[in-house]
């Protein structure tokens, strides 16, 4: 990872990827060095983009974490891309920078990423200097300060999103997610109007913390971390504001019974009558129980 912060900044994109690439085979064993050469074979006529990558790794990533409980490829492109946001004026200030990243990070991608993200907001030289001095000690604090970059103007969907992702049993489709935001609790009228147009627009409130999985288009969090984190703390870094657990169930019981409700399902053809649960508060009547 060092040497790829070192030496990304002075790259064209084209060439970041490469290095992904190469940095991501470097680690691999003869046989899944071989299966990834195959794959890499396809892209004779036109270099991977950083999706291409993140596909090309996925399967080989899965594997490796089944044995060691690792992970290689996107983590990579993805510290190479926070380097391709960084805009600086002089070249010698990548040294500070690299040992700074690399001392904080310790050695963890995520939290080069995040640090870097904090970074890559800085317009001058001199002010990326500056954040060098008083970069997050800790991933909370971290997180934290990402969150603060996110903005008031942004933040309308936020703390339904962490929700949701909390309480899946298992990761939402992009699909699913934008179709469970648009559900609002006791109305069980199917507006089109309240579909999410831009689920990447809508998860920019939680920048790099809730992520979207390209290989199987799904939403996660980043981290295991980032979970415990709004437990801890919530969506409001300056209002710590703790999203709990059961709440979450509660909202995600809510957003299911109130869209199995929709007069839309009415349409379809059975004879079978169901008994209507009132969406609003049959979380509460199970609880009672």
């Amino acid at each position: 990872m060092e040497n790829s912060i070192a030496n990304a900044s002075k790259l064209k994109p084209e060439i970041r990827i490469a290095q992904a690439l190469a940095d991501f085979k470097a680690v691999l064993s003869t046989d899944r060095r071989a299966r990834f050469d195959k794959s890499i074979s396809a892209f004779k006529d036109h270099p991977p983009d950083a999706n291409d990558v993140n596909r090309l790794t996925a399967e080989i990533n899965r594997d490796i974490q089944q044995t060691t409980r690792r992970c290689y490829g996107p983590r990579f492109v993805h510290v190479l891309q926070a380097v391709q946001q960084l805009c600086i004026g002089d070249p010698a200030i990548i040294l500070p920078i690299q040992q700074a990243l690399v001392t904080g990070a310790q050695v963890m991608f995520l939290w080069a990423t995040l640090l870097l993200d904090c970074i890559c907001m800085e317009q001058t030289d001199k002010a990326i200097l500056q954040a060098l001095e008083s970069l997050p000690q800790s991933l909370s604090e971290t997180f934290s300060r990402v969150l603060q970059q996110a903005g008031a103007s942004n933040i309308k969907h936020r703390r339904r999103i962490v929700q949701l992702v909390m309480a899946t049993r298992r990761p939402l489709s992009v699909e699913e997610l934008c179709e469970a935001l648009s559900v609002i609790p006791g109305d069980t009228t199917w507006e089109p109007g309240r579909q999410i147009n831009n689920i990447h627009a809508a998860l920019a409130s939680c920048k790099c913390l809730v992520i979207i999985d390209e290989e199987e288009q799904t939403v996660r969090f980043a981290h295991h971390s980032v979970k415990q984190f709004f437990i801890a703390r919530g969506d409001e870094p300056e209002n710590p504001n703790p999203i709990n657990p059961d709440e979450a169930n509660k909202e995600m019981g809510r957003a299911i019974l109130t869209y199995l409700n929709y007069g839309i399902f009415d349409r379809q053809v059975s004879r079978t009558v169901f008994p209507t649960i009132p969406a609003a508060d049959a979380p509460s009547r199970r609880t009672n129980r």
